[in-house]
């Protein structure tokens, strides 16, 4: 038990480096779809909808896995912040 605590410990770096994958791909999926709509170009709205619908999900649940949900929630909001950044 004490063994399987610090490896969990241990893993939070991993469940930190996939929710900034997860953040990356809803922050670009955004702009991808943002592009879409002022250009007209409407092969970017499929790979804006799949990266913020598809990939940004399945990272943050894969994040939860190896972090507490205080670390990921924290880093969560850095989508909000890179959007506004960005937008």
């Amino acid at each position: 038990s004490s063994a399987s605590s610090r490896l969990s410990m241990q893993r939070w770096p991993i469940g930190l480096l996939l929710d900034a994958v997860a953040t990356l791909a809803g922050t670009g999926g955004k702009q991808l779809l943002r592009h879409a709509a002022l250009t007209g170009k409407h092969r970017y709205y499929a790979l804006g909808l799949i990266l913020t619908a598809v990939i940004d999900p399945i990272f943050d649940v894969a994040a939860y896995t190896y972090a507490a949900q205080s670390i990921i929630a924290a880093a969560a909001g850095l989508v909000a912040l890179l959007a506004a950044c960005f937008l």
